[in-house]
């Protein structure tokens, strides 16, 4: 079963050839640009010309900006009312074997599998008649349950009223059904508590779900709300009155709610760059680095490994070309103009996965150390990103710890121009669905390797 917390990744995606002339590109959500790619793989320019050769093959290096969409931080969960566990509905697909029917379905799997169905009845059938005795009488259990005390908050499907209503009483038929012991952690306290509005049984029973520790998280977080927040989080305050008093006043305690330290690291960067020259990430990359190449570092800056078997960053092949560059980014309706520095390694035949980038909270840098962690206020982080093909991304690994210090910078607030240094190692990062966060994973995500 998976938790499901706000964490949204929009991807922002910049297409560079050094030497080259071809435009940038961005993935479908992004309008900034409007190139296209001809048949044979190269990029084609605006008046229909594919680019030359150049040192890069024409391997496009492309960029990822707004990968948190401004979600920057766990205090945006404070005020959400969408984290809740999901323990009815899972996102993997119910098993099919060869001949395309489907195979024996434990209870999980036949709600996985009814979930999947639409509302169509056949399907449903199918999905309760491909379970065994055993587990369809489970199922049978926790559809009774829900239909004795949920009928009304599930007659919508699987809606956050109706997800709190099976965690408050069908606790047994899940945890049956599921073959687990379900327990709610301190940020699904939270998102079970934003389902129930001013209902006071509601709320008490999201708490009494919790496990122990995650309840003490839950009580010393609100304490801390009630004590110093009291007004900007009560009826008279707005959501960002709240979200700005919580994260001044109750930092450690939202930390100590939303982090799960047991998190299994998926990987460690280290980073060391020079940049002598910041290039416009919002214009014709292409033709800046052909004005300019004091900026394109013809080497990795970051280095390190992930994976079970220790993948090395930059990743090897042969006859390839390395290029790292900064690029300062425009603020957005979500994000502040930042600084991103990318990593991306080519060969003939394309993009050699993953790519490295990392992110400054914004763009007014100075000496000192930055924090590269994902779910901290006024923090940056660090990822890897798989090229899928085309311009399609996907994002394999972003950071929860470490930092870089910076060592020099000057104009780094200019569209572009400006310089920076900076050096960190011990950058941890983790898989999405595996994060400090729980699980984070969207159709954006990157299959852990």
């Amino acid at each position: 079963m998976k938790k499901f917390i706000v964490f949204l990744f929009c991807v922002l995606v910049f297409v560079l050839a050094a030497c080259s002339n071809s435009k940038q590109q961005t993935t479908p959500d992004d309008a900034a640009v409007d190139d296209t790619t001809v048949d044979d793989g190269t990029v084609a320019t605006d008046d229909g010309k594919t680019p030359s050769d150049s040192a890069l093959n024409n391997d496009e290096l492309t960029t990822d900006d707004d990968a948190m969409n401004g979600d920057d931080s766990i205090s945006d969960e404070l005020v959400t009312d969408d984290i809740a566990t999901d323990e009815l509905v899972t996102d993997e697909d119910a098993l099919v074997s060869d001949d395309d029917s489907l195979a024996a379905l434990d209870c999980g799997g036949i709600v996985d599998c009814t979930e999947g169905c639409g509302g169509d009845t056949n399907c449903m059938g199918d999905c309760y008649t491909a379970g065994t005795t055993e587990e369809q009488g489970k199922y049978d259990a926790l559809t009774t349950c829900a239909t004795t005390y949920c009928a009304t908050e599930c007659a919508s499907g699987a809606t956050q009223e109706c997800q709190n209503c099976a965690v408050i009483h069908c606790t047994p038929e899940i945890n049956t059904c599921y073959d687990t012991t379900t327990t709610l952690s301190c940020a699904q306290i939270l998102g079970c508590r934003g389902g129930c509005g001013t209902n006071q049984p509601c709320i008490d029973a999201c708490i009494a779900a919790g496990a122990v520790d995650e309840q003490d998280a839950y009580n010393t977080l609100f304490a801390c709300v009630n004590a110093d927040c009291a007004t900007e989080c009560g009826s008279s305050g707005t959501a960002q009155d709240c979200e700005t008093c919580v994260n001044a006043n109750c930092a450690v305690e939202l930390n100590d709610c939303y982090i799960d330290e047991s998190a299994p690291v998926y990987g460690t960067l280290a980073v060391n760059a020079t940049f002598n020259y910041i290039y416009d990430g919002n214009s014709d990359i292409q033709t800046q680095i052909q004005a300019n190449q004091t900026g394109a570092v013809m080497s990795s800056v970051f280095t390190g490994t992930y994976a079970a078997t220790n993948k090395p960053i930059p990743p090897t092949a042969t006859q390839s070309q390395t290029v790292s560059i900064a690029m300062h980014l425009a603020a957005t309706s979500t994000n502040p103009a930042r600084i991103m520095a990318h990593m991306q390694v080519s060969t003939q035949a394309g993009i050699v996965n993953p790519m490295a980038q990392l992110f400054f909270p914004n763009d007014t840098i100075v000496p000192g150390t930055v924090p590269m962690n994902a779910g901290q206020e006024g923090a940056g982080f660090a990822v890897l990103l798989n090229s899928l093909g085309g311009t399609t991304r996907c994002l394999l690994a972003i950071s929860f710890g470490g930092s870089v210090t910076v060592t020099a910078a000057a104009n780094t607030n200019q569209v572009s121009g400006g310089s920076l240094a900076f050096n960190g190692s011990g950058i941890t990062i983790y898989h999405p669905a595996e994060s400090p966060l729980g699980d984070i994973s969207d159709a954006n995500t990157c299959p852990k390797e």
